[in-house]
């Protein structure tokens, strides 16, 4: 809405997993609605791909974008080759290359990438202080989930991914419990996959149910956060953790793993 609102257009593209299909429908969309200043290549797995067709489109400016860490310990060959095509790809087309932190650009293009290459850089993320001056009223959000007042929150935020570390995050929850029953967790994030449902079984096994709640994905994410009493955040894998940076702008104690970025 806000791109529309603006004057922009949208161009909708054929999911991942179809690649000849997405390639070609983005050499003609470029050729068709162009010519466009610059292509802006956000991902990681057909990063290179992309930016070759806006190459080829004659797209003067081609910048790739990475916001996680790739995955260089896969097992399987045929995904080791491709990672390195479009790796090769990637240094040969791109004429900028950013990441959401440096771990970020060296996991892809290996260490100290922002030194030794000329067109890889770290742009840092920001976000609109006006939308986290924690001026919500906390009892609102309790009531949404018919909470006690006198209840302690501990919220998580991210999707329901291996990296995110979710069996930790009730590991840790059950025995804060032990200690302290006076406790509720909040997993916010789209789920409806099979880690979720394993970690709703573990929830169910373990008799946490009356103090885990599940909020799904949500957009009010500021209003929520103002609740918590503290943020826990123990991913084994993150290119940034911008929810960190939220959580501190709101003033929200947060506990983090030595995975995440020092950015």
């Amino acid at each position: 809405k806000e791109i529309l609102k603006l004057g922009g257009h949208i161009y909708r593209s054929p999911r991942y997993g179809k690649i000849i299909l997405s390639s070609k429908v983005l050499y003609q969309t470029i050729k068709k609605y162009g010519p466009f200043y610059a292509v802006h290549v956000h991902g990681r797995s057909v990063i290179g791909l992309q930016l070759l067709i806006a190459k080829l489109a004659n797209v003067s400016i081609r910048v790739g974008h990475v916001h996680n860490l790739t995955q260089s310990n896969t097992t399987k060959l045929k995904f080791r080759i491709w990672n390195h095509m479009m790796k090769i790809l990637t240094i040969k087309y791109a004429t900028s290359f950013l990441g959401c932190s440096t771990e970020a650009c060296d996991s892809y293009f290996g260490k100290y990438s922002t030194r030794r290459l000329s067109k890889v850089h770290f742009l840092p993320y920001g976000i609109n202080l006006d939308n986290f001056k924690n001026d919500y009223n906390k009892s609102d959000v309790f009531n949404e989930f018919n909470i006690n007042l006198k209840s302690n929150i501990l919220g998580h935020i991210g999707n329901f991914r291996s990296e995110k570390n979710h069996q930790f995050i009730i590991d840790v929850f059950n025995q804060l419990l032990i200690k302290d029953s006076n406790w509720i967790l909040f997993l916010i994030g789209l789920g409806n996959n099979e880690l979720e449902k394993s970690i709703i079984n573990k929830v169910k096994n373990l008799n946490l149910s009356k103090y885990v709640i599940f909020t799904g994905q949500r957009t009010d994410i500021p209003r929520l956060v103002s609740s918590f009493n503290v943020f826990i955040f123990p991913s084994i894998s993150e290119g940034f953790g911008l929810v960190v940076l939220e959580n501190q702008a709101l003033g929200i104690p947060t506990i983090v793993s030595n995975m995440v970025p020092e950015e």
